[in-house]
């Protein structure tokens, strides 16, 4: 459904049952558990699906996954936090955008500066 190009009415009322399934079974697993907003936010997915349309272009895959190259980055350094990952992020494309140096042909040479 998430990658889908249409959905039906009938998709949406499908995914209505099957989040009420899941509240309800949760509910009777973990009787003393609050529902999380997260779950609480299944809810509205269907409307949500039947007024805009297929989730297709609101899902933060790519912007997750960027997400966690700059936690990879910042490890323990927290001293000054976003000029350190800017200049690395920046490192890093420049050399996707060279090439790696150690392959015949890619003998360019660019010098990146601190500052």
């Amino acid at each position: 459904m998430a990658t889908a190009y249409e959905l039906d009415i009938s998709d949406t009322t499908i995914l209505e049952n099957l989040i009420h399934e899941h509240h309800s079974l949760f509910k009777i697993a973990y009787p003393e558990q609050n529902f999380t907003p997260k779950m609480h936010f299944l809810v509205h997915v269907p409307s949500q699906i039947r007024r805009f349309g297929p989730p297709r272009s609101v899902w933060c895959l790519r912007y997750e996954a960027k997400h966690s190259y700059f936690k990879q980055l910042i490890g323990h350094n927290f001293v000054n936090i976003g000029k350190t990952l800017a200049f690395r992020h920046r490192l890093q494309l420049f050399s996707q955008l060279l090439g790696d140096p150690q392959q015949p042909g890619n003998s360019k040479k660019v010098s990146v500066r601190w500052r």
